[in-house]
């Protein structure tokens, strides 16, 4: 069994997919939600989830949910994310592996430059591991030991990274960048369609910082166009257009 545990921070269209995806390819397997409001709560119990607005801060939200979730193997992923198939089979690369990911090298969907740039080190966009294997060398567990954030050679930092230093052995699945759907990743274990990714949750939250004066940080134009890029997924959904993908970690 499976503990899928997700920090929420807004979007209720993508909460629904994110969680009836879930159901779908896990329909027993616990759920487990923390938000920032009691907003979604029917959402979250309409799919056998547990819900609690206590998300208060990123990490204290993944925190708790690390210590709420009841089985051995847990499946961190971001609101925003989509599952493609049943991901129960990757549980068993924890026998050789420490935890599996998605690896910060990520280019930019439009323009000639990395969007995340963090070799060996990994996104909490999808994350599964082992709690026992963690709680084994974390002595504070469910506290995440924090990132120092003096690595030269990375120009993304995140504050979970340490794991990715305590815990060196890591199976990547692998992002690839989309024509159709702006700013967002299919994940690929192999030729296995695992998820999709959006960044930065539905589009009421990234507007807020992926402005129209800030053109540079991301492909959009307007606001405009990416509200429209987000509906293009949902009217789509479950027959996404994903032809001409082409690997976003390669340069």
């Amino acid at each position: 069994m499976i503990s899928f545990v997700t920090p929420h921070l807004s979007g209720a269209k993508w909460l629904e997919l994110h969680l009836s995806a879930i159901r779908k390819f896990h329909p027993n397997d616990e759920i487990i939600i923390s938000a920032t409001n009691n907003d979604d709560r029917k959402i979250v119990e309409k799919y056998g989830g547990r819900y609690f607005d206590n998300n208060t801060d990123y990490y204290q939200a993944v925190e708790f949910l690390f210590g709420e979730a009841s089985n051995d193997i847990i499946v961190l992923s971001d609101c925003d994310t989509v599952l493609f198939s049943n991901v129960g089979y990757l549980a068993q690369k924890l026998d050789k592996f420490d935890f599996i990911g998605i690896e910060e090298l990520i280019r930019h969907p439009i323009r000639d430059r990395w969007e995340r740039y963090a070799p060996s080190y990994v996104d909490f966009t999808f994350f599964m591991f082992s709690r026992e294997k963690f709680k084994s060398k974390i002595a504070n567990w469910p506290k995440i030991p924090r990132f120092g954030f003096n690595n030269p050679n990375i120009v993304n930092t995140e504050g979970h990274y340490r794991l990715c230093e305590i815990f060196p052995k890591h199976y990547y699945l692998r992002p690839y960048n989309t024509k159709k759907y702006g700013l967002g990743n299919l994940i690929k274990d192999g030729e296995k369609q695992i998820l999709y990714h959006q960044w930065y949750g539905s589009w009421e939250k990234r507007g807020a910082f992926m402005s129209e004066t800030n053109i540079e940080e991301n492909p959009y134009q307007s606001w405009a166009e990416l509200k429209a890029a987000e509906e293009k997924f949902f009217n789509d959904y479950p027959n996404l257009d994903f032809s001409g993908v082409w690997p976003a970690f390669k340069i």
